[in-house]
């Protein structure tokens, strides 16, 4: 590649491309053979002064040297204002970013007076990979490009006790993208290539629950990080990550983020135990059947917020009568104790969990909790803040606690919203032939969670799916379980009519002949046989041998005692 003959490509009437070249800081050590052949890689463009030589936004795919005339840096910021960066003369480069990462422009370049540029496209570029004649051209891009990227990476607060040379060090790993708004960078289902850190604009985190509809789990914001633990566990994504916004993000492949996590192995590790902490937090939010319940936002949220410790035989974890620590503990691994004074009440295993109580009610603990002297325990646990902010407004989740507390108090809600307990209670009505009634309440329950599930116009408009598209899918939704319910529970000649007043049903049949349907149009006859149930067969259910089992399974803290007969 080295060894051409000398171009005759003229800047000016009195001097060539070769000419120039020999003056130039990275070429002037050559001898005139690769001299020549450096000059056959350039083109020349000629400019007016005045004349725009690149608009901001455009992409990048071409190194610019200026042999004649001088240029401005013009930046345009959000507000449309435009203002002078800098102004470039003969033998200065530019355009090196772009021609490394393949980002647009980040200011449009002007033409202050007549201007003649020297360009080498990346096509151009590439090809030079090794040739002598390129090799200090080529070592202060790669050094300019990976200097940029330092210094962005040393704004994300994820890579704050990493030092200078390790940072200049890493910047040559990674690469930058410019992603503009409402476009999607990873998909759910599909194995992240990439590790991903956003530097600038928002992201938003989306998936679909169990009746095809969007649901946004978090947005990110810079700093976050994203697809490592696709690489670390060789998984596909669970999510679809798309910009709300223009993005910078800096990536890594799979290869450099190899090389990325050897470099700097206090920070991998860090990554690799925020893996396992979600992977943990994620496996108990399946096996804990409270916890499969919640939405996926929330069980997303549980991931993120929770971290996972070790504790030795004999730790003790809260102690009875006391006020701290404040968090919540689902058990991963081992065995732990329950003490009232000195007695062990009760043993703790996978996947129980303990603390809630007096996370939602301020009280002081009710009893000590140690780690088992049979061996270590892992837990997962989460502060009282990150509680709140995943678990209430969880129906299912706020059953089972007031359950735990309440026992043989609780109200009848509390036993339908709780899955297990639905189930105990729909085997004991049976026997007085009443199942209908729990049926009715679960499929109206259902109807009425279709409506509550929303998601914001700007996610759907970076998910490029129009509102009016929602709306008539849940529309179909709601005609075919409205009429479902009608059918089972309403209609005169259903088997299974619940025991509503006439007016009530009256009311709901002239909506069902008008074809006015609303998700809360069963919601006053949900009450009713609320109230209905309450005052017959959930009072005898509380007196049972049923219950009593039910909520020694659940885990409660006071019951009454089970019944003699």
């Amino acid at each position: 590649g080295c060894t051409q003959s000398a171009p005759v490509l003229m800047i000016s009437s009195d001097e060539s491309v070769y000419d120039f070249l020999g003056k130039n800081t990275f070429f002037k050590n050559l001898n005139s053979q690769q001299l020549a052949a450096a000059a056959k890689k350039f083109t020349i463009k000629r400019f007016k002064g005045g004349e725009r030589i690149i608009t901001q936004g455009e992409v990048s795919d071409s190194l610019y040297c200026v042999a004649l005339g001088a240029v401005d840096f013009i930046a345009q910021g959000e507000d449309h204002k435009t203002k002078k960066i800098r102004t470039m003369g003969r033998h200065e480069f530019f355009g090196e970013f772009g021609l490394i990462h393949r980002t647009p422009r980040t200011v449009s370049v002007d033409a202050v007076t007549d201007v003649v540029l020297l360009v080498l496209s990346r096509a151009e570029y590439e090809r030079s990979e090794g040739e002598t004649c390129m090799k200090s051209l080529r070592r202060w891009v790669a050094a300019t490009a990976s200097s940029i990227v330092a210094s962005g990476l040393r704004e994300i607060p994820f890579l704050s006790d990493v030092d200078e040379r390790q940072l200049h060090l890493i910047g040559r790993l990674f690469k930058c993208e410019v992603v503009p708004a409402a476009q999607e960078v990873a998909r759910e289902g599909e194995k992240d290539e990439r590790f991903y850190i956003l530097s600038r604009g928002q992201l938003v985190l989306t998936t679909r629950d169990e009746l095809g509809l969007y649901v946004e789990l978090t947005r990110l914001h810079p700093g976050s990080t994203f697809g490592e633990l696709s690489l670390i566990q060789n998984s596909v994504r669970t999510t679809t990550v798309t910009t709300l916004e223009e993005c910078v993000l800096f990536s890594l492949g799979d290869e450099e983020f190899g090389v990325f996590m050897n470099m700097l192995p206090a920070l991998g590790e860090r990554l690799k135990r925020s893996v396992i902490n979600r992977s943990i937090a994620n496996m108990l939010a399946n096996e804990v059947d409270v916890f499969k319940k919640m939405g996926k936002r929330k069980q997303h949220l549980l991931a993120e917020v929770c971290t996972t410790c070790r504790y030795p035989p004999g730790k003790t974890i809260l102690e009875e009568g006391g006020m701290l620590p404040r968090k919540f503990f689902m058990i991963h691994d081992g065995l732990v104790d329950v003490l009232i004074g000195d007695k062990v009440v009760r043993t703790l295993k996978k996947p129980a969990y303990f603390g809630e109580v007096g996370l939602v009610s301020n009280s002081p603990h009710s009893a000590t909790v140690r780690i088992s002297d049979s061996g270590p325990a892992v837990l997962v646990e989460c502060s009282q803040d990150d509680f709140r902010q995943v678990f209430l407004g969880e129906p299912g989740v706020l059953a089972e606690i007031s359950l735990r507390v309440l026992g043989t108090r609780a109200p009848l809600e509390d036993v339908l919203k709780h899955e297990t307990a639905r189930i105990a209670f729909k085997k004991h009505v049976e026997k007085e032939f009443a199942e209908e009634n729990i049926d009715f309440w679960l499929e109206v329950e259902e109807l009425e969670s279709v409506d509550r599930r929303k998601v914001r116009r700007s996610v759907l408009g970076a998910l490029k799916i129009g509102a009016d598209i929602i709306k008539k899918k849940k529309d179909e939704m709601l005609e075919t379980r409205a009429m479902s319910i009608y059918k089972k529970f309403i209609a005169e000649d259903s088997s299974t009519q619940v025991n509503l007043p006439s007016e009530l049903l009256d009311r709901i049949r002239k909506q069902v002949e008008a074809g006015d349907f609303s998700f809360n149009m069963f919601h006053d006859a949900k009450r009713e046989i609320v109230a209905l149930m309450s005052k017959d067969s959930f009072s005898r259910f509380q007196t049972s041998k049923e219950y009593a089992k039910l909520l020694e399974s659940i885990g409660v803290y006071a019951q009454n005692p089970v019944p003699s007969n």
